[in-house]
C-alpha cells in the first residue's frame, strides 16, 4: 500500500456547479455533449443534502453514467489502467460484498425506470456496479476544524472528482470515510 500524506486526497475538492434547484443546459448544447450533471448528497455527516455536480464523460457521448450509493466495506477491487490514460476502473467485485449484493438486487429491477435519458447518453441513479466500470468521482470525508477551537470538529461529506487525480489521491478519498459516516457514493461510467 502506498504511503499517503494526511489530507492529500482532499486538498482540492470539487464545488457544486449549480445552485440547488437550477437546471443544467448541458444536455442541449452540442459543445458540452460529454458533460453530465449528477446529483450527489453532500454536507455535514447526518445532515446531507443533494447538490448537482458536473462530470466529464470519458467513454463517449452516448455512454451511461451510474450513480450508486454503497455501504462500507464496498467489496470492490479497483485497478489502474496502464493502457488507457491511467484511468481507474472496477477490476473485481468481492463475492457477497456490499457492491456484489447491490448489483444482484439491481438485476432484479432491470428495465424499471430509475434512469434519466437524454440524447447524449443516460444517467442511472441507484444502479449496480459492474466489472469494467470507470470511476469518475466519489464522495470523501473531510474534517472541518474551527479556527479558534470554539466548536467541535465536524466531518463533512464532499464530492471528489477523480479526473486528473493520482491513484493515491483517489484511493485516499475513498478510504477517508468510516462506516459511521454513512455510505459512499460512486459515480461510474460504462459503455452503452
Amino acid at each position: 500500500m502506498a504511503a499517503l500524506r494526511m489530507g492529500s486526497a482532499l486538498d482540492v475538492l470539487a464545488q457544486p456547479v449549480l445552485p440547488r434547484g437550477r437546471r443544467c443546459s448541458c444536455a442541449t448544447t452540442p459543445s458540452n455533449e460529454r458533460l453530465a450533471q449528477v446529483k450527489v448528497a453532500v454536507g455535514p455527516v447526518g445532515n446531507v443534502a443533494e447538490h448537482s455536480f458536473t462530470v466529464k464523460r470519458k467513454l463517449g457521448a452516448l455512454s451511461t453514467i451510474i450513480v450508486v450509493t454503497i455501504a462500507k466495506p464496498l467489496g470492490i477491487v479497483f485497478e489502474l489502467s496502464k493502457v488507457v490514460n491511467r484511468r481507474i476502473f472496477v477490476a473485481e467485485l468481492i463475492p457477497n460484498g456490499n457492491a456484489d449484493r447491490a448489483a444482484r438486487v439491481n438485476k432484479l429491477f432491470e428495465g424499471k425506470s430509475s434512469s434519466r435519458e437524454s440524447k447524449y447518453g443516460r444517467i442511472i441513479y441507484g444502479g449496480g456496479v459492474n466489472v469494467g466500470d470507470l470511476l469518475l468521482a466519489t464522495t470523501a470525508v473531510n474534517v472541518e476544524v474551527d479556527l479558534f477551537g470554539l466548536r467541535a470538529p465536524r466531518r463533512i461529506i464532499t464530492f471528489f472528482d477523480a479526473e486528473n487525480r493520482t491513484w493515491a489521491e483517489t484511493m485516499g478519498a475513498i478510504q477517508s470515510s468510516f462506516v459511521a459516516d454513512g455510505p459512499v457514493t460512486l459515480v461510474l461510467e460504462r459503455e452503452s
